[in-house]
């Protein structure tokens, strides 16, 4: 499952969302959960990690209609509230569900 944290260095929501996101992606492992970190243009423009790799993040940024920092996309899906464990968990888990169901439904496991 993908896990697209939106945020800036210059954020102030960001800096309250981060440690709780930080500690949501260290209860899941790597095989249940990858996270991509995008750094935007807003509030600070001068964010390094944005200028480092503006083109792809201004494209992933338009791709998702994102306009506001902090905000999680999960599996294309824009909804989980950042910074919030429990919104993070509930679409985390439908979706892991998800995958599950669709690879018992193919005979995998």
């Amino acid at each position: 499952m993908l896990f697209e944290e939106n945020t800036n260095w210059g954020c102030p929501p960001c800096f309250t969302a981060n440690p709780v996101i930080h500690q949501f992606l260290e209860d899941y492992s790597p095989a249940q959960v990858i996270a991509v970190k995008w750094h935007v243009w807003w509030p600070a423009g001068n964010d390094p990690f944005y200028l480092h790799n503006p083109n792809p993040v201004q494209t992933r940024m338009a791709y998702y209609g994102i306009n506001a920092a902090p905000d999680v996309v999960v599996d294309g899906a824009n909804g989980p509230i950042p910074g919030s464990y429990g919104s993070m968990q509930q679409w985390v888990e439908n979706r892991l569900a998800l995958a599950f169901g669709e690879l018992m439904v193919r005979g995998q496991s």
